[in-house]
């Protein structure tokens, strides 16, 4: 999936997501256009109501044009209570927190997956 501001989300792995584990996946990011610290490359998992329940929200780092980075996140999930949750990632620029809109038209976030706590 591709975002504005010349970012595409090239592959993504989730290896684990369970209270006891984590959140652990893999976001190949590839960039069209130069990051600065200003950007910043979230993940979040979000309740059944579509609050965030656990987050990551991190700059990544300078980068230029055409150019990718491997990004491997952890979000601890301990304490979540039992439930459906989904796992969405996105950009924003630092201080303005809008996440970056897609090119398809679709929300400023990417979907990733669901995951259910017993």
């Amino acid at each position: 999936l591709v975002l504005t501001n010349g970012i595409t989300l090239a592959a993504v792995h989730v290896a684990t997501a369970s209270p006891e584990d984590g959140l652990k996946l893999w976001l190949w990011w590839l960039f069209g256009q130069p990051r600065t610290l200003d950007d910043v490359r979230f993940v979040h998992v979000l309740d059944e109501n579509g609050r965030v329940a656990a987050q990551s929200d991190v700059p990544l780092g300078e980068f230029a044009a055409g150019t990718g980075w491997l990004d491997e996140v952890t979000v601890a999930l301990d304490g979540l209570p039992p439930g459906e949750y989904r796992i969405s990632a996105g950009w924003y620029r630092y201080p303005d927190t809008t996440p970056f809109a897609r090119e398809d038209g679709g929300e400023g976030w990417i979907d990733l997956g669901k995951f259910t706590v017993d």
